[in-house]
């Protein structure tokens, strides 16, 4: 009852202006995508402040039949205007499952308050790059943009059998737009492209910086030893006495004795022993392993292919065939178990055997100075973040997060 009360006394974020100048205005803040068409390396997202306290009560005055709509607006970022279903778009799904697996309002609340707060940052410092990217961006980089956006919109029609009518009705069952989705894809790369201008010339790898980076991490750059594998797997239980079982069938005993065991293990060699010989002999492993195999690569001719060392659970196994040279067969392995059930002796081949080696550092620097290049971008894009929010003239962040978070409320949880 109190669920259901406290619900229903969420009342409307404010929404200001007419709902045509709001939809327009989303068109250009909207949520967060990532770009493509451009091989450039992904903006991070801004650093979340420290959360406040969650209250679970509703942040803003409660007044008699005010509505609640979604695409209110909440504050603003240098003059843009943002608005709660800019919000919450982008981060559908992630409210539905929170609002799947919560125990009680409050829970939801708190879960919901976490994503939203890493989404308006988002959004914040989105909207501050690209209004900074508006400013410099040149003729070529702006004929991009639009390279880019002919080249979206083609591909999102193409999705869509060239029909916009249905793209804009599957993006809006989804809570967005055609319109919507270009706007935000259009801005991401905005983003993207204007970040990758401004930092990446600032980035300096040397390397003396990559050869230590190597050194420290050597291990990442060993390759363990790796084999193609073929088995046959014979089931010990295949040659326990047997006993009656249902619908005039005979099974194995359910409980053999120590003996019993020993002298089945011993037949399942011998059987083992037979397909070693016949596979000497000349016959195609993969038909034996067809007709003989109880292991589920059987199917498969017996194959494990590209078998890296440490990869395998049966040790018995991995230690015969890690042992034999290329294109060899190791003698019959037995695997122990305490149920009997559970034993099995297993034919073990190896096709081709690479050694283990480690990655030479010529084969290995672009790699690593890609990666070093990538975390000083971070560093420096989360950097560039941080000046322009202390230069900017942004309404209070925690109320935006209260005022989104009311609204998620009714949204997700109103039945």
């Amino acid at each position: 009852m109190g669920h259901r009360f406290l619900l229903l006394c969420l009342l409307a974020v404010t929404a200001a202006g007419g709902s045509a100048w709001a939809a327009s205005t989303e068109e250009e803040v909207g949520g967060v995508i990532t770009g493509g068409g451009l091989v450039l390396p992904p903006a991070p997202k801004a650093p979340a402040p420290p959360e406040p306290k969650v209250d679970t009560t509703p942040s803003f005055p409660i007044e008699v039949n005010q509505p609640l709509t979604v695409d209110g607006y909440i504050g603003m970022v240098n003059g843009e205007p943002m608005f709660v279903d800019g919000v919450l778009r982008p981060i559908d799904a992630e409210l539905k499952r929170i609002a799947r697996i919560v125990r009680d309002l409050g829970e939801f609340r708190a879960a919901a308050r976490d994503t939203i707060t890493k989404q308006i940052n988002v959004m914040i410092s989105d909207m501050l790059i690209v209004k900074a990217a508006k400013d410099v961006l040149s003729e070529d980089d702006n004929k991009r943009v639009d390279a880019y956006m002919n080249k979206t919109t083609k591909d999102l029609l193409t999705k869509y059998e060239g029909s916009a009518a249905k793209a804009d009705l599957d993006l809006r069952a989804q809570g967005s737009s055609m319109d919507k989705d270009l706007a935000e894809k259009k801005r991401r790369f905005i983003v993207e492209l204007y970040l990758h201008r401004v930092l990446w010339p600032k980035i300096v790898v040397i390397r003396k910086s990559v050869l230590d980076e190597y050194q420290r991490n050597l291990d990442k750059y060993t390759l363990p030893a790796e084999v193609d594998l073929y088995t046959i797997t014979i089931p010990v239980a295949k040659f326990l006495p047997k006993e009656s079982g249902p619908r005039d069938t005979m099974v194995p005993v359910t409980h053999p004795t120590s003996e019993q065991v020993k002298e089945a293990t011993s037949k399942a060699v011998a059987e083992a022993r037979k397909l070693i010989a016949q596979i000497k002999a000349g016959e195609e492993f993969a038909t034996l392993a067809e007709l003989n195999s109880a292991d589920p690569k059987s199917k498969n001719g017996g194959r494990w292919p590209h078998t890296r060392q440490g990869m395998l659970a049966l040790l018995e196994i991995e230690k015969a065939a890690f042992a034999l040279p290329e294109n060899s067969i190791a003698e019959p392995v037995v695997v122990f178990n305490d149920d009997a059930f559970k034993c099995a002796v297993v034919v073990v081949k190896v096709g081709k055997v690479q050694a283990a080696s480690i990655v030479d550092f010529t084969k290995a620097q672009d790699e690593i100075e890609r990666k070093l290049r990538e975390v000083q971008y971070v560093t420096l894009t989360g950097e560039y973040y941080r000046k322009l929010r202390e230069k900017a003239a942004i309404e209070g962040v925690d109320r935006m997060v209260d005022m989104v978070t009311d609204a998620a409320l009714v949204r997700y949880l109103a039945k």
